[in-house]
């Protein structure tokens, strides 16, 4: 019984997905038909170009063999000579299909008869590629063509064509090329070069180079950093200082006249006393490490001979001891 019930259920869902399947193609062949009579009418009204639109859609939704005829027919009006050939061609191999499987179909002889005039009237374009890179591609008109096309005259419409020929790691090559009717034209395609890779210099690199082409000698640079140097060294000292006079006015309020109430305040005042010693010490240090470094940088800024880079040989150092701070320079020129 449960085998039964699961066949049963196989054969719903086919029935389903057959009724599906043609419930689509029943849409697909009411708007092709919808197109195709749209198609004639827009040729009534001299529209061209939207009837083979609307014959093209017709044909790609439900092939049939009207409709090819009606497309070449009206590919030929626009001028399209070569795409109207290959519709008609398309619609002869249909037709001796159909006569082969035992049917009756004379427009077989009106499609090859309409194709015979056309070829005589086509332009041609043969490819000649010097080399054949992996992965190349050739696209006429943003269409891909089939490699056999390269090395064989092909049937194009007349007109303004665009070939380009692209390869991976290559430069694209691409070309406008004017085709008249009856015309044969060869197009040699160069050797695709390959491509170059863009290197980029660092920035802080060339902004270093362009200062030193001009007059930004190693002098000023160092002049820069010993300013710098200084300042940041001085704002700092300031910061402790700021630090050593909160500390004092914290120990001073803790116990004024050095009256302390107890033991443990007393401690404290040793504690913030010491803490302010060392601060300060720090902060005089620093003023005056960064004073004689701001100073130096000022004196090179100013006093500094202009010499071209490399010509230069420069050497700074900041002595810092318990009783003294100063900046030792020595090289080329001092």
């Amino acid at each position: 019984m449960r085998h039964l019930i699961c066949m049963l259920a196989i054969v719903a869902a086919m029935s389903c997905a057959l009724d599906a399947a043609h419930a689509q193609a029943r849409d697909r062949v009411q708007e092709a038909t919808r197109l195709f009579d749209a198609a004639r009418e827009s040729m009534l009204r001299g529209d061209v170009a939207l009837a083979c639109s609307q014959f093209d859609q017709s044909e790609r939704l439900d092939p049939q063999l009207g409709t090819k005829l009606h497309l070449a027919d009206c590919y030929e009006k626009q001028g399209k000579l070569a795409s109207a050939w290959l519709q008609f061609r398309a619609a002869q191999v249909l037709a001796a299909e159909r006569i082969a499987a035992g049917g009756v179909e004379p427009r077989e002889k009106v499609a090859q008869l309409r194709a015979a005039k056309l070829k005589a009237r086509l332009p041609t374009l043969l490819l000649k590629i010097r080399t054949k890179p992996p992965g190349l591609t050739i696209a006429l008109d943003g269409h891909d063509l089939p490699a056999r096309t390269v090395g064989s005259a092909a049937p194009v419409d007349p007109g303004t064509h665009v070939l380009q020929v692209s390869a991976p790691g290559r430069v694209t090559w691409h070309e406008s090329i004017e085709i008249a009717e009856l015309e044969h034209r060869e197009v040699l395609v160069p050797e695709l070069p390959a491509e170059r890779s863009l290197v980029l210099e660092p920035v802080a690199a060339r902004s270093l180079q362009t200062a030193s082409d001009t007059s930004f000698e190693p002098q000023r640079v160092i002049a820069y950093a010993l300013g710098g140097v200084g300042l940041i060294a001085g704002a700092t000292g300031i910061a402790l200082g700021i630090a050593t006079e909160s500390k004092v006015s914290k120990r001073d309020d803790l116990c004024p006249r050095d009256l302390c109430r107890d033991q443990n305040e007393a401690n404290e005042v040793g504690r913030l006393t010491r803490e302010a010693r060392r601060t300060a010490t720090m902060a005089n240090l620093l003023m005056i490490g960064g004073a004689a470094a701001l100073a130096a940088g000022v004196t090179l800024f100013v006093l500094a001979p202009r010499e071209q880079a490399g010509d230069s040989k420069l050497s700074v150092a900041l002595q810092v001891s318990p009783y003294a701070a100063g900046v030792v320079l020595s090289g080329r020129g001092f």
